[in-house]
């Protein structure tokens, strides 16, 4: 086997930079139950399935020319 039994949600990351220099992170986790707790897991234990996205909220553009980047959400609009 190649690695071909061994792949699972986490094979899939995807990283972007907007033209303003905020920085989005995209990925799915595979093992959240058993498998990332067992002492004895094997690959067909991985395919739970979590997709999430980050990105940056506010704060340091990774771009020089560009200062601080606003918010993208008014934090007054946000429900507690």
């Amino acid at each position: 086997d190649i690695g071909g039994s061994n792949r699972n949600l986490l094979d899939f990351n995807d990283l972007h930079i907007d033209r303003d220099g905020r920085v989005y992170i995209a990925f799915a986790d595979g093992c959240t139950g058993p498998c990332a707790t067992g002492n004895a897991s094997t690959p067909e234990d991985s395919r739970d399935r979590l997709g999430s996205v980050y990105y940056l909220a506010d704060g340091p553009s990774l771009y020089a020319d560009i200062d601080n980047l606003d918010p993208l959400i008014d934090p007054s609009e946000m429900e507690e």
